[in-house]
């Protein structure tokens, strides 16, 4: 069975879960975030994961998932890794650095109907197309005269229009997209704010649960919130009341964190938190944090927060 994996904005919900339906339907394995983690998962490594297990990275274009920080990611990281990537183009939407030259299949409006079995092609099951033409009304001669008029018109100009459309309707059977030698933007890539080097291996950290704001919690412009992960020392070294976490990847939003008050032994479990400022445009957003040494000798899980701004 075909494994895809759905990268999508969370406001294309609805939609992505009848995408998903319909491909179960043609015995399409398909996993998006909500339909297969499950409570205390890790988020960046259970998406990291579910990318590495798929055969097809399927991408749903629309304006609300070209703001999404954590929907490029995934692209740069399947792309990086060579995986299949089939963009579907969900609403009309002006396309960012990082999707310029993609092929897409479009499937606006009622053209989903019309193109689901191309999207099932490039998984490689042929299926006839379900889109059932109108009934055909009968022809007078000054039907006809119309319809031959209008055909002509339309020999005469697909020369042209094929010229000017080549960059916007490419083909429809998506292979795989051919990655271009642009670099991407500073918003996309993981910039670790870490001055130290790995710590030692008897330094471990394990997330156990979210304590305050579940992901994708929806915040008002300039919201002040903090965020608390309850985790565990799964290493064999005592932390110091000195360590703290750094941030790693993502929107920094701000963030601003404190030492631990005590000593933590193998074993235990601590309380652990930032204090962040919501952005001031609509979109969503995530900040990924590590544990550190007083050195800034980081370890362990990222610790992630995930919010929604409108």
């Amino acid at each position: 069975m075909t494994k895809v994996f759905i990268s999508y904005s969370r406001k294309d919900l609805s939609f992505v879960e009848k995408l998903a339906s319909d491909l179960e339907d043609a015995d399409v394995s398909a996993w998006y975030d909500l339909s297969r983690l499950q409570g205390g998962d890790r988020w960046a490594k259970e998406l990291e994961a579910a990318i590495d297990s798929c055969d097809v990275f399927m991408l749903v274009i629309s304006p609300d998932s070209i703001k999404s920080q954590w929907v490029s990611k995934e692209f740069l990281y399947a792309s990086s890794n060579d995986k299949k990537i089939v963009p579907l183009l969900y609403k009309p939407c002006k396309l960012p650095l990082w999707l310029q030259d993609i092929h897409f299949i479009d499937i606006q409006g009622e053209k989903y109907q019309q193109n689901f079995h191309q999207v099932l092609r490039t998984l490689g099951i042929e299926q006839p197309s379900t889109f059932v033409q109108p009934p055909s009304q009968p022809k007078t001669l000054r039907t006809e005269f119309v319809l031959v008029l209008v055909s002509a018109l339309v020999v005469a100009l697909i020369g042209a229009i094929a010229t000017i459309s080549a960059g916007i309707l490419a083909p429809p059977l998506f292979e795989k997209w051919v990655k271009t030698t642009t670099e991407p933007t500073e918003t996309v890539v993981f910039t670790p704010d870490r001055t130290g080097e790995m710590a030692e291996p008897c330094y471990d950290a394990v997330y156990v649960q979210d304590v305050t704001v579940q992901d994708w919690t929806e915040m008002a412009y300039n919201q002040n919130f903090e965020k608390v992960w309850l985790i565990r020392n799964s290493g064999t070294c005592t932390w110091g009341a000195d360590y703290h976490l750094i941030f790693s990847f993502g929107d920094r939003m701000s963030g601003q964190t404190r030492p631990l008050s005590s000593i933590i032994s193998p074993g235990d479990t601590v309380e652990v938190s930032v204090a962040f400022t919501a952005p001031i445009t609509d979109g969503e957003y995530t900040s990924s944090w590590q544990m550190a040494k007083a050195d800034g000798a980081y370890f362990g899980d990222f610790f992630t927060v995930a919010i929604i701004v409108r």
